[in-house]
């Protein structure tokens, strides 16, 4: 999958996108303008990114919101203790997919 560093480097296309924030408050805060002007409509905030807030400026822009709810890497499976090359090294790696 490609990666952006900013998501204003979606392009014109960013609407087209969902956004999984996983940012303190205060940052997530600051992402909602951006991501109104980008105009993406889907964002899942993970646990501890959203505040109340966060969530009356959401509103106010009239995002679609998931939140307060399990954190999607939670839900995936994804183990803390999980290393890059040595999930590899030991054949988690499947089709250039890694298990978690």
């Amino acid at each position: 999958l490609p990666c952006v560093s900013s998501l204003k480097d979606l392009g014109r296309d960013a609407c087209d996108y969902g956004v999984s924030v996983i940012t303190p408050p205060k940052v997530t805060l600051q992402l909602l303008d951006v991501i109104s002007e980008l105009k993406i409509q889907r964002l899942w905030l993970q646990p501890g990114s959203e505040s109340q807030e966060v969530l009356q400026r959401a509103a106010e822009l009239e995002l679609g919101l998931i939140h307060s709810g399990p954190c999607v890497l939670v839900e995936l499976g994804f183990n803390p203790q999980w290393s890059p090359p040595q999930a590899v090294a030991e054949g988690e790696a499947a089709e250039g997919r890694v298990q978690w």
